[in-house]
């Protein structure tokens, strides 16, 4: 059975038919038990009481683990763009700063320039991946952090 086929607890109906089919099971085994058909009926309407009270529980219970789990992993999908969103435009910034070095080299006049623009350019973009980096892992575990707080 479905967890949309089950009854809401507050259906009288929906829950007697759900037991229904189970209900001489019960009783029979509650008389084997107890040994007095009046007692197996008091003992079968306890259990079926308390079958309905979990039921209760169980089904709010499922409701806001499914509520929780639904809201987490939204946040998770959105900490996941925002990450992808600033790993691209990082990415857009050292090709950028590629071709802006392509370029300067093209307009170097001789080698000690083309070395000297080498330098400057590696360690510019040494500079830049390791705070891209730092800022990519930051935004990753704030992501993962959110998306794992716990909203019930």
């Amino acid at each position: 059975m479905t967890a949309a086929a089950h009854p809401a607890p507050s259906d009288d109906a929906a829950f007697t038919e759900l037991v229904a089919p189970h209900r001489a099971a019960l009783l029979a085994h509650c008389y084997r038990m107890t040994g007095s058909l009046h007692d197996a009926e008091d003992a079968l309407q306890d259990a079926l009481l308390r079958a309905w009270r979990a039921f209760d529980q169980f089904v709010n219970a499922a409701h806001s683990t499914m509520t929780a789990m639904t809201d987490q992993s939204r946040q998770a999908q959105s900490g996941g763009k925002e990450v992808a969103g600033k790993i691209m435009s990082f990415a857009e910034q050292n090709v950028a700063n590629a071709f802006a070095y392509a370029e300067k080299l093209v307009h170097a006049k001789d080698p000690q320039t083309l070395l000297q623009l080498h330098s400057e350019y590696v360690q510019t973009q040494m500079k830049a991946l390791s705070e891209q980096a730092q800022a990519v892992a930051q935004a990753a575990g704030q992501a993962a952090m959110d998306a794992t707080r716990r909203k019930f």
